[in-house]
């Protein structure tokens, strides 16, 4: 797979596929070549994890996490972005995507009883290190559209 991260790669794959960007869904692809191998670094992927990642977009975070984790769920809302990520992660085997809204979604199912505990301390680390009190990186957030408080926190 090419470098994701580059702005020709992406989008000459978007423009092979006829993708547009819906201001609707309020779409921003993370693509920092320096951010994305850091957040999943800093996700706690690893062998013998599972990760559910919202919005995968493109999938240049996904297929950091799916280097990393044993099983990678990506919830995807819009359905023109499923054959870009069908062709972006098509070299790993531990994917599977979901097009769905992850707020309809039973989350309960997708996370094994066993580790509900573990989800619940896992938001929380993530908002330890990203919704720092004085200085919310809301910004560079992954989970900015689900907080309460983007509204305040959000740079324009």
């Amino acid at each position: 797979m090419k470098k994701l991260s580059d702005i020709g790669t992406i989008k000459e794959i978007l423009g092979r596929h006829g993708f547009t960007f819906s201001k609707s869904l309020g779409q921003n692809f993370l693509i920092n070549p320096s951010v994305c191998p850091r957040m999943a670094e800093l996700s706690g992927a690893a062998q013998g994890v599972g990760v559910i990642e919202i919005g995968p977009g493109i999938g240049v975070l996904t297929n950091e996490l799916c280097a990393l984790a044993d099983k990678v769920v990506a919830v995807e809302l819009d359905r023109r972005l499923l054959p870009v990520l069908e062709e972006t992660l098509a070299e790993y085997d531990n994917i599977k995507v979901i097009n769905a809204d992850v707020l309809e979604l039973d989350l309960q199912k997708l996370i094994p009883k066993a580790k509900w505990a573990d989800a619940h301390h896992w938001f929380i680390w993530h908002g330890r290190l990203t919704c720092k009190a004085r200085k919310p990186l809301c910004d560079e957030c992954v989970c900015v559209e689900l907080c309460p408080f983007q509204e305040k926190n959000i740079t324009k």
